[in-house]
């Protein structure tokens, strides 16, 4: 039941009234006052658009259309066009820095491995091993052994320099 002091409503003891429901009630409260079900889970949402509701009621239908004939009238964009005054122009995507321990593309990574030498082929962005491609050298390693495997320690490439 709704506390009213007079012919306005005593917001703190809504509020305190609320507080105590469950969340399941809370959600009956918000379809009995606002007129739909929220489907949030968040109870201090709840809890606030019941006592905005109760507070200040619902818009009325003249607010509805003038809201609907003003976005109507926006034109909505998600990305501004190149040149937009007052819009920083769209950063260029920079590749991430290669790793210093990978050796340079064309180079043969050669490591002894169960009496077999394994050759690895560099590549720009991967590595060729036995014709086939692979992203990273882990991944290689990972298929040499049959088992996760660190790419770095298993064609012994050095440690990565500590950052200052």
């Amino acid at each position: 039941m709704v506390s009213v002091m007079g012919d306005e409503i005593d917001i703190r003891a809504e509020q305190a009234r609320l507080k105590s429901l469950t969340m399941r009630e809370l959600h009956d409260e918000h379809v009995r006052v606002v007129g739909w079900r929220h489907t949030t889970s968040n109870r201090s949402t709840l809890t606030r658009r019941i006592l905005w509701h109760l507070r200040y009621g619902p818009l009325s239908a003249e607010t509805i259309a003038r809201a609907r004939e003003i976005a109507s009238q926006v034109l909505v964009k998600e990305i501004a066009p190149p040149g937009w005054p007052g819009v920083a122009e769209m950063p260029v995507p920079v590749e991430p820095p290669r790793d210093p321990r990978l050796p340079m593309p064309g180079t043969t990574l050669t490591r002894k491995f169960r009496g077999e030498v394994i050759e690895v082929l560099v590549l720009e962005h991967a590595f060729q091993w036995r014709g086939e491609t692979y992203p990273s050298l882990s991944a290689v390693a990972t298929a040499i052994c049959g088992s996760h495997v660190n790419g770095f320690h298993f064609f012994r490439l050095g440690k990565k320099k500590e950052r200052a």
